[in-house]
């Protein structure tokens, strides 16, 4: 499979005839965030609900975060003003059985990491089963963001990379070499697509894993975060967006890369 150039999104036939038998996913991790908090009630519900326990079966320790409520006052003849109020909440965090993966849960968001990733069937059947117990719960509730981000790390100790792995745009960020007298601290860059109401940047390039030092090892990463903003309802959001956003990324990874790397992944 060919991939094309830039200028015209990669299409395959059938996306789901694209699954490789080894990858460089280091992280992925799709976020949730609610326009109004979830109540205490709620959250306790998921906390014990198998929606959540069946696939993250190990309780993590719980964590208090800080946050903003933004409330608006009304008054009669006058502009609305808005107020900030800085809060304190609980992020309750559960654990797959192999440590690897984990749901976090809190009145503010809900997030899903996955370090050993699988399957986006996986990933989607996971945060499907979680939405709709928020639905029965609390109703057909408001999102202000979603976000799916796919994190490909090229790790020089477990791979040798070649430029002739990437798409042209992208494999001159490969080995750069900083003018003399100077050290190469990062080498990113980036490229943003919209689909209708879904955005996708893309970052690329060797993000040094000792910045702010020198780049002492030519690491290679590309970064796919693809998101909504607004508020949506999560009937609205779920699942629509989240293929369209799966299905943005996929697309433009496979534009990313040359049948050279896809003869590694198998």
């Amino acid at each position: 499979m060919v991939a094309k150039s830039f200028g015209g999104i990669f299409m395959p036939t059938s996306r789901e005839t694209i699954k490789y038998e080894n990858h460089f996913l280091s992280n992925v991790i799709c976020r949730v965030d609610f326009e109004s908090d979830l109540s205490n009630e709620t959250i306790s519900q998921l906390a014990m609900s198998t929606e959540i326990t069946q696939s993250f079966p190990i309780r993590g320790k719980d964590s208090v975060e800080e946050g903003t409520n933004f409330n608006v006052v009304q008054k009669p003849g006058a502009d609305p003003q808005i107020f900030q109020e800085r809060v304190s909440f609980v992020r309750k965090e559960f654990i797959n059985s192999l440590g690897k993966n984990k749901c976090s849960i809190s009145p503010k968001f809900l997030i899903l990491e996955y370090g050993a990733y699988v399957s986006f069937e996986e990933l989607k059947n996971h945060l499907m089963q979680i939405i709709q117990k928020i639905k029965n719960l609390s109703g057909d509730i408001q999102i202000s963001r979603f976000g799916l981000r796919y994190i490909n790390t090229f790790n020089v100790d477990n791979i040798r990379i070649f430029k002739s792995y990437f798409a042209n745009e992208i494999s001159g960020f490969v080995s750069l070499s900083a003018p003399s007298n100077t050290l190469l601290s990062r080498a990113m860059g980036k490229i943003e697509y919209i689909n209708s109401d879904v955005r996708l940047n893309m970052n690329f390039g060797e993000f040094n894993r000792n910045y702010p030092g020198a780049i002492q090892k030519h690491d290679f990463v590309l970064d796919y975060d693809a998101f909504i903003q607004g508020n949506y309802k999560l009937s609205d959001a779920f699942p629509q967006k989240l293929d369209v956003a799966h299905n943005m990324i996929q697309d433009v990874f496979e534009n990313s890369i040359t049948d050279k790397l896809r003869e590694l992944m198998k």
